[in-house]
């Protein structure tokens, strides 16, 4: 079941094999939904908390070629928006060649997803993954304040989660044999807790171990 509310936000809940494509609004929330193609929609200057939301009950969503801009990085004080927010959802999901700038958090996801192609570029914290098995890579991670997290106040693991071949502005290190790959690895070490937010039970430095050298795509 699809509801449009005008401008304001499209719902879709218990839905399943449907598309959404060439949406405008402020925000999209899914609900006990699965297999939903989210394909070249446009939320910019959303006010929503999360401009696309996953919610309970979601799973093997795709979301490919959509553009999100936040006009501002927290939905009220100290909570923090959300360009994209799959922390509630049952995973299996793809995000894909999509943009999205200007948020608190760009991307929220829990476990077992594909997050490929995107540009992730001056948010707060780039992409936050609060358990294992996700797939990460040649993302582009920009002028993020930090770009990457690995936090869960449960106790997960993260050992299953693989981060390879993103470019990363804030890399420091130099071409291996002029293969656009770096010669060392890149670490986004771990962030302090915000002021105010408990410190979570389990965290870990992300590492990317082949780098881009260069802007992907």
């Amino acid at each position: 079941l699809l509801k449009n509310y005008g401008n304001n936000y499209d719902l879709l809940i218990n839905s399943s094999n449907s598309t959404i494509e060439g949406s405008k609004t402020n925000q999209i929330v899914l609900a006990f939904s699965k297999n939903i193609l989210l394909a070249n929609n446009t939320l910019r200057n959303s006010s929503a908390r999360e401009a696309i939301k996953l919610d309970a009950g979601t799973g093997n969503i795709t979301l490919h070629h959509n553009i999100i801009t936040k006009n501002e990085r927290y939905f009220i004080e100290k909570i923090f928006a959300s360009g994209i927010d799959a922390s509630q959802s049952e995973g299996n999901n793809t995000f894909e060649n999509n943009i999205i700038v200007g948020s608190g958090y760009g991307i929220q996801a829990r476990d077992n997803n594909t997050l490929i192609g995107n540009t992730i570029a001056n948010n707060s914290i780039g992409v936050k993954i609060s358990d294992g098995r996700n797939h990460i890579s040649e993302n582009n991670f920009i002028y993020n304040g930090v770009d990457a997290a690995q936090s869960s106040f449960t106790n997960v693991s993260f050992a299953s989660n693989l981060w390879d071949g993103n470019f990363w502005a804030s890399y420091e290190g130099t071409q291996k044999d002029n293969t656009g790959v770096g010669s060392t690895p890149h670490i986004v070490a771990v962030a302090p807790p915000r002021q105010g937010e408990p410190t979570p039970a389990v965290q870990e430095p992300v590492t990317d171990k082949a780098p881009s050298i260069g802007p992907i795509g």
